[in-house]
């Protein structure tokens, strides 16, 4: 922390010397943040890549993969890039975005939702005139007694 005082103080001796410029320069408002917000295109030396497309019949090679495995190492991905004449990070994102769109439409947690209700009505405690015990008014507890009827 010692190392860094020297370099925020003057960090902020700059910001006060840039404020005091621009205030005595000019009545418009100071804005001490810098940096780019949200909404604004991106810095002319920051380039993006265009948007793959990828066609269909890769689209059908890849999903072969993915069903052989849906998480494959970084070996794997070099290897299925290389063979379909892909980059290996087109390749890794394809992979991450289809693990996403499995796990949005019938993902992780439906399944275990669906198994915990089915697990539920097939020893449900109704079924088997059990009711729960209430102790202090609070939650139900797991213990069971029988309806007296």
């Amino acid at each position: 922390m010692n190392k860094l005082k020297p370099l925020l103080q003057k960090w902020l001796d700059d910001q006060e010397s840039r404020e005091n410029a621009k205030s005595n320069s000019a009545d418009a408002p100071v804005s001490v943040a810098a940096g780019p917000r949200f909404g604004d295109p991106p810095p002319a030396n920051r380039k993006r890549k265009r948007r793959t497309t990828i066609e269909n019949n890769i689209k059908a090679l890849l999903e072969k993969a993915y069903q052989a495995n849906s998480k494959p190492n970084s070996e794997e991905l070099r290897q299925v890039a290389a063979e379909h004449n892909l980059e290996k990070e087109t390749v890794r994102v394809w992979f991450c975005n289809r693990r996403q769109r499995e796990k949005r439409t019938n993902g992780y947690h439906s399944i275990n939702l669906q198994t915990h209700i089915i697990s539920l009505t097939e020893v449900s405690p109704s079924s088997q005139g059990l009711i729960p015990v209430v102790q202090n008014g609070n939650t139900p507890q797991l213990d069971y007694e029988t309806m007296t009827s």
